[in-house]
């Protein structure tokens, strides 16, 4: 996918569930979609994307925020 990072909540705005595991929530406008499927759901336009905190500590998902 090709698109870019609109926004970001804060850590004080993340869900957080009772298992402890919190997300942070990032507004991205997907611009392009390689290779889809014909079953894919991804569309062009604004989606939430949510990473869990541990993965984006060790920056598993390359997020580049404009």
């Amino acid at each position: 996918i090709l698109g870019r990072v609109t926004g970001r909540q804060k850590s004080n705005e993340v869900s957080s569930n009772s298992a402890g595991n919190s997300f942070a929530k990032f507004t991205l406008n997907v611009d392009l979609v390689y290779k889809r499927g014909q079953d894919s759901m991804i569309k062009r336009g604004p989606i939430a994307l949510y990473v869990h905190m541990a993965d984006l500590a060790c920056r598993c998902p390359k997020i580049k925020p404009n």
